[in-house]
């Protein structure tokens, strides 16, 4: 049996929708309602008026049918990206087999893959608690989506327990129907915030060491780090704003009523985050090639993995090139009235 093409099918549905774009039964009933009498009688009327109804209704129906369409083309299409990540996993794996070569542990770039995070960030967890180690197979995620975020993978497939929040109620329901059967995980609808990081994580049963914790809140991510002290990670992972550039070391305000993503002032910079992360006793190693993350090791741990400087690493988001960025772009937030706190 070969297999439906959503294209195809979106290609039909957009035809047969524009046929149905103005029927033609409506605009004869139309046309016949301002003709003097006896041009139509009412029975002639009423039977156009039936035909316009059902050509509307057609109509709908192919709109509705297209909306499906769409929506199962987008899903499938990240899928496909998501098998395309893995298949190119793979052949980098073989790639370094057949050049007879040992793999490098250190190119950490080179086993990325992504089975649920966003940005191949599933290769990068895995690679690098191999050297950090992960003896209590735990995590904390803040900013989980509907995927898990960065530790959807070791939920799902590996087991581990945790603690996964996101302020979308929309999300966290679909979270805890994949991930929270077990009991494993703690699936929570909050805004993180300074003031109930701790508190979320403590009544999670996961003060202390866990192996991983991931913040991507799309606010004050900042201000929260800052804040939390109720577990030790061996492992973080923190997102950072691309348009901030890989020097300056700034954040948004905590509190500010003005956070916009489609004007990307939200979040803070690779720098900041590097020096706070510093000040907690983590060091920078690495960040991801979709230009996101930073991924920070505890100061005791992996001994291999060098340290990084934020200028070093620093990815710029591919969809933003060409875009300001750096100090162009924090010189057109202050035109525009947009404060930024530096640290």
């Amino acid at each position: 049996m070969s297999r439906p093409d959503p294209e195809a099918e979106r290609r039909s549905l957009r035809a047969r929708l524009a046929e149905a774009a103005e029927p033609p039964a409506a605009g004869l009933a139309a046309r016949l309602r301002r003709q003097p009498e006896p041009a139509a009688s009412e029975a002639q009327l009423a039977i156009l008026d039936e035909l316009a109804k059902r050509a509307l209704k057609r109509q709908s129906d192919l709109q509705a049918g297209l909306a499906r369409v769409e929506a199962e083309a987008d899903v499938l299409g990240k899928r496909l990206r998501r098998v395309e990540s893995g298949l190119k996993a793979l052949l980098r794996l073989e790639l370094e087999a057949l050049s007879g070569r040992p793999a490098d542990p250190l190119d950490l770039d080179a086993r990325r893959f992504s089975l649920l995070s966003q940005n191949e960030e599933d290769g990068y967890v895995l690679a690098l608690l191999g050297h950090c180690g992960a003896p209590n197979r735990s995590f904390v995620e803040l900013g989980s989506g509907r995927t898990g975020g960065n530790s959807g993978l070791l939920a799902q497939t590996a087991g581990w327990r945790g603690l996964m929040v996101d302020a979308n109620p929309e999300a966290t329901p679909v979270a805890a129907a994949r991930f929270g059967l077990t009991g494993r995980v703690k699936v929570v609808t909050d805004f993180v915030t300074p003031d109930n990081v701790d508190r979320l994580i403590e009544e999670a049963g996961l003060a202390g060491e866990v192996d991983l914790f991931s913040l991507d809140i799309d606010s004050f991510d900042y201000w929260v780090l800052k804040a939390m002290t109720a577990c030790s990670p061996r492992l973080m992972i923190l997102e950072y704003n691309d348009r901030f550039g890989p020097e300056a070391r700034v954040t948004v305000p905590l509190g500010s009523q003005e956070l916009s993503r489609r004007r990307h002032y939200f979040g803070v910079s690779l720098a900041a985050l590097t020096a706070l992360a510093g000040e907690r006793g983590y060091r920078l190693v690495a960040c991801d090639s979709a230009g996101t993350n930073g991924f920070f090791v505890r100061q005791d741990l992996a001994p291999a993995l060098p340290t990084r400087r934020p200028e070093e690493v620093w990815r710029e988001n591919p969809r933003r090139r060409g875009e300001p960025s750096g100090a162009d772009f924090i010189a057109g937030l202050a035109a525009d009235g947009l404060a930024l706190v530096e640290v």
